[in-house]
């Protein structure tokens, strides 16, 4: 617990929603969780379908009519935080 309060602001620093949970709560949320939690957050989680993605692109390509074996596909990412010492980062590949 001793870390709680700075995990808790450094989610609202950073812009992270979060959500805090009574341990009640979070055991009707996920049973298998230790019953003698004391707190919990939820926060935004995801998750990627390494399978899935490239077929997602090939779905697209074929419902445009492109070839997707000659075509280029560009992804972009950027990210940002509110930690000072960090520059704002984009990606392009």
């Amino acid at each position: 617990m001793e870390y709680y309060a700075d995990f808790v602001e450094g989610c609202k620093a950073c812009g992270i929603p979060i959500e805090e949970l009574t341990p009640q709560e979070a055991l009707r949320l996920e049973p298998l969780l230790n019953p003698e939690l004391k707190a919990a957050v939820r926060v935004p989680d995801a998750t990627m379908d390494a399978m899935r993605m490239p077929l997602r692109f090939f779905a697209t390509a074929k419902h445009g009519r492109r070839d997707a074996a000659t075509t280029t596909w560009r992804c972009s990412t950027s990210w940002s935080t509110a930690a000072p010492s960090r520059a704002r980062r984009s990606a392009t590949t």
